[in-house]
């Protein structure tokens, strides 16, 4: 153990293993997320380009 954190290998590739079970997690969530964003943008869109074609 006290070889390898001399090296710093170990850690890194504990660092490197953290940060792609986050993003691995993060994405799960954003793709769930982003289907309720995007129904809910469609219907902020139906209710925005009205006023758009107003003002124009």
């Amino acid at each position: 153990m006290s070889i390898n954190q001399k090296k710093g290998i170990p850690h890194n590739l504990r660092m490197s293993c953290l940060i792609l079970f986050f993003i691995f997690i993060f994405l799960q969530q954003m793709t769930f997320s982003l289907q309720c964003i995007a129904k809910e943008l469609i219907v902020f869109m139906k209710d925005i380009c009205p006023l758009f074609k107003r003002q124009t």
